[in-house]
């Protein structure tokens, strides 16, 4: 499904009413309250599964102003890089231009430009699963550290601190 079409799905139409009633009808850029909203994405990192921080509304104005502001109006998309979105559950193939800094959707990808994104995808989630376990390791040895610290400190206060001899009264003999 291209973005397009998402744009147009019930999914996204109700997720745009949603953040429409929670933020307001309002521009977070110029702030006018009267005007036709767009629900503009922040990220594209989870589309399908916005959350209401990845978006923002803005007039239709502040919003063609915010895709224009530091990109060229008329790039031609020549430094394009692989760029993998997932939306709805499912994965779609993107081009990234690094011109402009936009998604773009040139041409339907190669089957060898799916399988080396695929591949890279892979690659990239085995090293993202050893840099867990390695953090993971690095914590547990943390808290064995701590654990062993506290001993030591709790052994040592016991050494410096010896309990004071209680004085016994003797009863006087009558």
């Amino acid at each position: 499904m291209s973005y397009h079409k998402y744009l147009c799905s019930s999914h996204w139409l109700k997720f745009r009413q949603q953040a429409l009633d929670y933020y307001g009808k309002k521009c977070a850029d110029c702030g006018t309250e009267h005007a036709r909203f767009d629900v503009h994405h922040l990220t594209y990192d989870r589309i399908g599964e916005e959350l209401l921080g990845d978006v923002v509304i803005l007039c239709h104005d502040c919003h063609t102003a915010r895709h224009e502001k530091g990109n060229p109006v008329h790039c031609s998309h020549q430094t394009l890089s692989h760029s993998i979105v997932t939306c709805g559950g499912s994965t779609h193939f993107w081009w990234y231009c690094k011109d402009c800094q936009r998604l773009v959707c040139l041409r339907e990808p190669t089957d060898k430009e799916l399988i080396n994104a695929e591949l890279l995808k892979q690659k990239h989630e085995k090293w993202c699963a050893r840099e867990f376990e390695k953090q993971q390791i690095r914590d547990k040895k943390k808290a064995e550290r701590l654990v062993a610290k506290k001993e030591a400190d709790r052994l040592a206060g016991k050494k410096k601190r010896p309990k004071p001899l209680k004085k016994i009264k003797r009863k006087a003999k009558v």
